[in-house]
């Protein structure tokens, strides 16, 4: 298993260092320093303010959740934990690093491991499900750039398929009780063993917690929008006016479910390569989208700054605690 670990490490950075060698590759230095000399300010900050809030209205919405399965926390909890969380995406990746922050910090107010774990796999699982619905109720409104021949039936396309979605999500919930009737190996360790176990008692809760998930599910619509915002602004304030804010909110969640990918950490290379293709209906030079993603970075860079900051305001443990907890 170390071995394995190592070489998806090994793997991941070799992945971004040849992104990187790309990106230095296709990109005009001049061109890209040029946008960014020409940045607005205004339009910076509200990039700002929109990751800000996005990672914050994701907190709100987990707090549903950890109340799902019984996990009562104070309601800055997980707002303040997903804030500071961010950092541990570049220490890992995918989400792993801030979820197994997450789990740390939650821990201390509560000890049931297997509720806290149970509440990050639904809003993973129906986060993924929300980023689809998304899709699929907006890209009808932005598909007339594409020109391609079916563009008549898309909006019909895409309205049954978010019927479906929602169907399925239903299905789920109520019969969310068959995933009791897993069986796990027995060749598992005992240990193994109870946390499974326990783990499938708790996600079996959801079928009488179903005004909660679909809520979570609706707020989830509503803040995957966040991203596409970030994105359209960040256009604009590189005084990028072409893009049309439609497209970008019916598109990026599919970027953002491609960042998730296990290829890279902090999505390097992976979310340049994603705008590139997210902005060629607009752009057709490289550099262009990858000024869009360094106007992102940075903002994000900025967000974990400040909230990193709040460890020195009496938890100063924190951070040693939680090296030992992962290592």
């Amino acid at each position: 298993m170390l071995a394995m670990n190592k070489f998806q490490a090994i793997g991941k950075y070799v992945f971004i260092f040849l992104a990187l060698i790309v990106l230095a590759n296709i990109i005009d230095l001049d061109q890209l320093l040029e946008l960014v000399k020409d940045i607005s300010w205004p339009y910076f900050l509200l990039v700002i303010c929109i990751v800000i809030f996005d990672q914050a209205f994701m907190g709100l919405k987990w707090n549903i959740l950890l109340r799902l399965f019984q996990v009562i926390v104070p309601f800055w909890v997980p707002i303040l934990t997903t804030l500071r969380g961010r950092i541990f995406t570049l220490l890992a990746p995918s989400s792993l690093g801030i979820d197994a922050y997450k789990t740390y910090t939650i821990q201390k107010y509560h000890s049931n491991t297997s509720s806290i774990v149970s509440s990050i796999i639904i809003e993973r699982g129906f986060g993924m499900l929300s980023s689809i619905a998304i899709v699929l109720f907006l890209l009808p409104f932005s598909v007339d750039i594409f020109n391609f021949p079916l563009q008549e039936y898309a909006s019909w396309i895409c309205l049954s398929g978010f019927i479906c979605l929602c169907i399925c999500l239903h299905l789920i919930q109520t019969k969310a009780e068959i995933i009791l009737k897993i069986r796990f190996p027995k060749f598992f360790p005992e240990k193994l063993h109870r946390i499974l176990n326990k783990l499938v008692v708790n996600l079996a809760k959801i079928k009488h917690g179903r005004r909660k998930i679909w809520l979570y599910f609706f707020l989830s619509i509503i803040e995957k929008t966040s991203y596409g915002l970030a994105v359209y602004f960040s256009c604009l304030a590189l005084d990028l006016i072409q893009v049309d804010l439609l497209y970008i909110l019916a598109v990026t969640p599919v970027v953002a479910l491609l960042e998730r990918l296990p290829i890279s950490i902090s999505a390097i290379g992976l979310r340049e390569g994603m705008l590139v293709a997210l902005l060629l209906p607009f752009y057709q030079d490289p550099t262009v989208p990858i000024a869009v993603s360094l106007m992102l970075r940075t903002a994000e860079a900025i967000q974990i700054l400040v909230f990193s900051l709040t460890w020195f305001g009496g938890d100063h443990d924190t951070e040693k605690k939680f090296s030992a907890y992962t290592s």
